[in-house]
């Protein structure tokens, strides 16, 4: 039998800790070559999914983490609302969307760290997977010490290499931008407009994934030191603080970078590249690099942990065989993190399969994608279900205007959700992928064999009940 623990975790995480681990597991600077290519069309596919997707996002989590204080997360929220079978279908949308995360932010981390020994190193396909596999294998070590040093990792990491970066580009940005410099990117109000082709709208697609991972705080809610004050501030927050970084970073990129020179992986460290040959700072580059890997190393581990402790609680519950449910005294799921491992070191070998590194890159961010829509789906849901089945419940945030209010935030962020998974079905044109029908193969094949074990796992779950 598994075995539970009835100590209480320490209450180690405070607003600060929270809102940057919120900052850490949404905002990447890996993430602007995308929307760097879109130039000032960018502010509005960042500002429409802020509007569509982040702001409800938000509101809800911050709503559902208040309201049930208990491991879990995703399942927790499900459960509640529609049974134990339906949670545990959300959880494992969340770590198996988590399992394939992981390789295209480490893909990053390894480009980061290409530019310090080598810029060529970029696009080696063998570079970028073996770099990949050390980096996993290092932050389940890592996640091993428990959540206090994990936090601190996060936290820190997020400073060091996303914030100060990010604002660094975009200081840097401006400067070259008042300093009369030429630039690649000129401002009309027309440019503002974005090309509504479907192509286009597939991109957006991502852009509004890539906002997803607010709810990643509440599988930490019970080390949270007063979460009915901290988690609704954390949270808005750190909504805040991604969008401003998000929108003037992309912007930055387009300036200083020409379009068709921007390269999906290594673009943000192309404009470091660009601005430390400029203005002739020596060993600008390295040093940038070397931050970079490190905010990635925090996003990654942000990511590692959470759903990790969400997929175990469900486990205990009886969704998974005991030997799945090994953890630790400080209750952290060693057996997940190891077979979690194992797996994105599998799925990191698409790095060696794609006919390139940007090809893998955007496979594997597509998936993402479509993994993560079905989490919120399932949040979305819940947070309407549970207005209703649990009124009295006490909220110390509330998604404001009552009924209609949750109605109208949680159905706008749900039909948003469904709208993107159903989108990543269908290959950006910027990506010149060769043929439809194999984009779509490697989509089909990735979803099939990452959610078909939890079909399986829901249905022979009496017989690991009785086993226990």
């Amino acid at each position: 039998m598994a075995v539970t623990h009835t100590h209480s975790p320490k209450k180690v995480l405070g607003i600060l800790t929270l809102t940057l681990l919120s900052i850490s597991a949404i905002i990447s600077l890996r993430n602007l070559p995308l929307m760097g290519l879109y130039g000032w069309s960018a502010v509005s596919f960042y500002l429409a999914a802020a509007l569509l997707f982040l702001i409800p996002s938000a509101l809800v989590s911050a709503e559902l983490a208040t309201g049930w204080q208990k491991d879990g997360g995703v399942y927790a929220w499900a459960s509640e609302a529609f049974g134990d079978r339906w949670g545990f279908a959300g959880i494992w949308a969340a770590w198996t969307t988590s399992i394939v995360l992981f390789p295209t932010i480490m893909s990053f981390a390894a480009a980061s760290l290409a530019f310090v020994i080598d810029p060529a190193l970029v696009e080696n396909q063998q570079f970028i997977f073996w770099v990949t596999l050390v980096i996993f294998w290092l932050i389940t070590a890592v996640n091993f010490a428990g959540m206090k040093v994990s936090a601190w990792f996060s936290s820190l990491g997020t400073i060091l290499g996303t914030i100060i970066p990010g604002l660094l580009i975009i200081f840097l940005a401006a400067y070259w931008l008042m300093s009369g410099h030429p630039v690649q990117l000129e401002f009309s109000w027309n440019a503002l407009i974005p090309d509504f082709n479907l192509q286009n709208i597939v991109f957006f697609a991502g852009v509004i994934l890539g906002f997803s991972g607010m709810e990643i705080t509440a599988y930490h809610v019970q080390e949270a030191r007063n979460p009915q004050r901290d988690f609704g501030r954390a949270l808005i927050l750190a909504a805040a603080v991604i969008v401003l970084l998000a929108v003037f970073g992309s912007l930055a990129i387009a300036y200083l970078v020409p379009h068709q020179d921007i390269n999906l992986l290594a673009g943000t460290l192309q404009i470091f590249e660009t601005i430390g040959e400029r203005l002739g700072f020596p060993y600008f580059m390295e040093i940038i690099a070397l931050m970079l890997l490190v905010g990635t190393l925090a996003q990654v581990n942000t990511w590692y942990l959470g759903p990790a402790k969400g997929l175990l609680f469900a486990g205990k519950s009886g969704y998974l065989p005991q030997h799945f449910t090994w953890s630790s005294k400080a209750n952290i799921p060693i057996a997940i993190l190891f077979w979690q491992a194992v797996i994105g070191s599998i799925l990191a070998y698409a790095f060696l399969l794609m006919p390139s590194v940007s090809h893998a890159f955007w496979i594997m961010t597509a998936l993402t994608t479509q993994l993560a829509a079905l989490i919120y789906l399932f949040i979305f849901a819940s947070a309407i279900r549970l207005r209703y089945t649990q009124p009295e419940r006490v909220r110390s945030f509330r998604v404001p205007g009552g009924t209609p209010g949750i109605w109208i935030i949680s159905g706008l962020g749900f039909l948003t959700a469904l709208a993107v998974f159903l989108l990543g079905f269908v290959p950006p044109e910027k990506l010149d992928y060769a043929t439809v029908w194999q984009y779509e193969m490697y989509l089909f094949i990735g979803l099939f064999l990452l959610l078909s074990p939890a079909i399986y796992l829901m249905i022979t779950r009496h017989k690991y009940v009785i086993s226990r």
